[in-house]
């Protein structure tokens, strides 16, 4: 009876009663195959056109590494998809997009097609059944504390406090943050006020205003004077 690869790591598993004498070479290799599934590795797209990277059966490669780099060697000129097979493979990966272009890729295991960004690094997750998942996109958090003192909250909301009204939506990605404020009403109306009598806090805020009664003219106030 043959060997078999149908583990996610494509890990050579002995038949009963086979490789008498030496198997520990076999065994030797999948260690080491072993040890390559937590390291780096990289792999080339060797044309402007979609392409497809196996993993190898019993052999070393670099896409059983954890940290992939993904490299081109031409420049792409347009989104390019990179499909890992066997799609049977359930496996994490840290993949890097260093392709020359400046153009996406997108990883496919047998359908869906998250994409990686020039320059950029996801976590991608085959699930032996077909998918490839963008695993922090699909990534739900729900309120609580990540570190001691560092609480996060769902759906945070930035509240104003004091002589200032703001307008804003509940945050939903960590982010910038777009805040329209205005002065709050202070109650008094907006106009020209004669002989007014003016109320202004401490903060330089007009908070009541009134008009006074009319008071004498210089002229009348001259003449009156003469006249006494």
């Amino acid at each position: 009876m043959a060997s078999s690869y149908v583990n996610n790591l494509r890990l050579e598993e002995i038949a009963d009663g086979e490789q008498s004498g030496t198997w520990g070479q076999t065994t030797n290799t999948n260690l080491e195959l072993i040890a390559d599934a937590f390291g780096y590795g990289t792999e080339a797209i060797a044309s402007d056109a979609n392409s497809t990277i196996t993993m190898a059966d019993g052999a070393a490669d670099g896409v059983r590494a954890m940290y992939l780099k993904i490299t081109s060697g031409v420049s792409l000129t347009a989104t390019r998809t990179v499909t890992l097979a066997p799609s049977t493979v359930s496996k994490l990966w840290f993949i890097e997009n260093a392709t020359s272009g400046s153009q996406t890729i997108e990883i496919v295991s047998s359908g869906t097609n998250p994409s990686i960004p020039n320059g950029e690094t996801k976590v991608i997750y085959t699930d032996g059944s077909g998918a490839a998942v963008d695993a922090f996109s699909s990534l739900t958090l729900s309120s609580g504390t990540i570190e001691s003192g560092v609480t996060v909250e769902k759906s945070p909301t930035i509240t104003l406090t004091g002589d200032v009204t703001a307008s804003a939506t509940p945050m939903t990605n960590l982010g910038n943050v777009s805040v329209t404020t205005d002065i709050a009403n202070s109650g008094v109306s907006a106009g020209s006020y004669t002989n007014a009598s003016i109320t202004v806090a401490a903060d330089g805020r007009v908070t009541s205003a009134s008009s006074g009664a009319s008071g004498a003219t210089a002229g009348f106030a001259i003449a009156m004077a003469i006249a006494l």
